[in-house]
């Protein structure tokens, strides 16, 4: 009796897949290409970056007659190169909109996290390779409790258009950024062309993104890129 039982058990189970439903699995979360792009390359450079130091740093020593410490020297050079290969775009941000008025201006509703990149300028649309441009982005974050803080992470990037590559692209710092609450802001940093590009018109892209976004969000600016002179 027992047996027929947990047969019959059995058969209810298999042909009812929704006596016992099964949660579907949640689906990775996509990076931005900017995000997917600097981490395959931050990689490369700092790799070359401290071999590098490591190697001035052995000079250095020699040149000062610090053969013994040559070791320290190539320690300090290799970190020191590892930090200067992958550079970051130090930032100056100023708040221009306190979150109550982010929250007018950008009409949320009050549900969940909420962001985005307003606009992207450039000291520059016409630049020449290896020029340094100074790029301000207008953004803005709000969280759903005034008091909650949380972070985002900026970057900047060189993209060609139509396709998600880039010629380059870089952290914005700080970051992350810390935001509490909400509000909106005005950053400027500088930003290199890659002194090997060719001519042509390309994208200045400026993206945000955090673990607590449905997405990245980013906005664009065209520039032309001249012919080294």
């Amino acid at each position: 009796m027992r047996k027929t039982i947990a047969t019959a058990l059995c058969l209810i189970f298999l042909s009812n897949s929704q006596a016992f439903p099964v949660e579907p699995p949640k689906q990775a979360r996509k990076k931005h290409p900017m995000q997917a792009w600097m981490q395959k390359h931050s990689v490369r450079r700092s790799i070359a970056g401290a071999l590098g130091g490591a190697l001035a740093g052995v000079a250095l020593a020699v040149v000062t007659g610090n053969k013994d410490d040559a070791a320290k020297f190539a320690a300090a050079g290799a970190v020191a190169g590892a930090v200067i290969g992958f550079k970051l775009g130090q930032s100056k941000d100023q708040q221009v909109a306190l979150r109550d008025d982010a929250i007018t201006l950008h009409q949320y509703a009050g549900e969940g996290y909420a962001g985005g990149v307003e606009s992207v300028g450039v000291s520059s649309e016409q630049v020449k390779p290896g020029e340094t441009i100074s790029i301000t982005a207008g953004f803005w974050a709000i969280a759903p409790e005034a008091n909650t803080q949380f972070k985002v992470e900026r970057g900047s990037g060189l993209r060609y258009i139509g396709v998600d590559d880039y010629a380059g692209a870089q952290p914005v710092k700080p970051s992350p950024f810390t935001v509490t609450g909400g509000g909106q802001w005005v950053s400027t940093f500088a930003f290199t062309i890659p002194p090997a590009l060719p001519p042509g018109t390309y994208e200045v892209e400026v993206m945000m993104d955090s673990p607590n976004f449905p997405e990245p969000v980013s906005a664009t600016q065209r520039i032309t890129v001249a012919a080294a002179s």
